[in-house]
């Protein structure tokens, strides 16, 4: 009995894992609330324990984090580093035989300025979106790509299009920045915010081009539901961007896509 313990404690010891993790967020500085965010940067030091044994100073690791943070992104003119964040993780591993010590320490860049209308940064978007991109199907972005809707790819620096994520709401954006995945969308309207959306999953309807039987600025009767949702009523819809071969139609906040092969005064 006694064997078969000293066997399980031995086992259990080898195989331990402890990890224990703790930190602290500082919110300052924020020069002005119009300042704009440029980008998110993360520093990080490691060092290592033999039963408690080898060289630790808390204080130094932190530094040696914030020195590697420094290391990563030079700052241009008007620039400067906010909101700090810093956590120290430590890890047992064979039981207390040897026990890691990481801290991480992160920051977001920040930029001076006269304007609070000034677009994020892409890569700081892409940072706060790696939960987006993850989550993305990969059957989904095939036919995106191999459908005629989407349209991202024609997308140019300084477009303004229509666009919604919830496909009822559309808001006009000026394209601000784009890469092969990824493009910024600029608020036009003070009411609503700057967004980074994936291209080959999302329609933009551009308010600047014209199909051959359909024109920006044209009216066409539509049947939507009534106040009730009960019956059809026609309504004068007036046409504010277009998609490939779809339209999107307005009438005060009300909005509609159709195909322009289906409409008709």
């Amino acid at each position: 009995m006694k064997k078969i313990l000293g066997c399980f404690l031995l086992i259990f010891f080898l195989s331990s894992c402890i990890v224990i993790h703790n930190g602290n967020v500082s919110a300052g500085p924020l020069l002005s609330a119009k300042d704009q965010y440029v980008n998110l940067v993360v520093g990080e030091a490691e060092t290592a324990l033999v039963f408690g044994l080898g060289k630790f100073d808390q204080d130094q690791l932190v530094l040696e984090a914030k020195k590697n943070l420094f290391s990563k992104l030079q700052l241009h003119k008007n620039e400067y580093y906010a909101n700090f964040t810093c956590d120290i993780n430590k890890k047992y591993v064979l039981g207390f035989f040897l026990q890691i010590i990481k801290a991480t320490v992160s920051a977001d860049v920040m930029r001076a300025n006269d304007s609070s209308n000034n677009v994020i940064h892409m890569d700081y978007l892409r940072k706060l979106n790696i939960s987006v991109n993850a989550t993305q199907n990969t059957e989904s972005i095939k036919q995106a790509a191999t459908s005629k809707y989407f349209n991202g790819n024609q997308l140019v620096n300084g477009d303004t299009i229509f666009f919604s994520k919830d496909a009822l709401n559309y808001n006009a954006y000026v394209v601000d920045q784009r890469d092969n995945e990824w493009v910024v969308l600029k608020a036009v309207g003070n009411d609503y915010q700057n967004i980074l959306v994936p291209l080959l999953t999302n329609s933009f309807f551009f308010n600047h081009s014209d199909l051959p039987i359909v024109k920006i600025g044209m009216t066409f009767n539509i049947d939507v539901p009534d106040e009730y949702n009960t019956f059809p009523v026609k309504k004068t819809f007036k046409v504010i961007g277009v998609c490939n071969d779809l339209v999107l139609l307005k009438l005060n906040k009300l909005f509609v896509v159709r195909e322009a092969i289906s409409l008709s005064k």
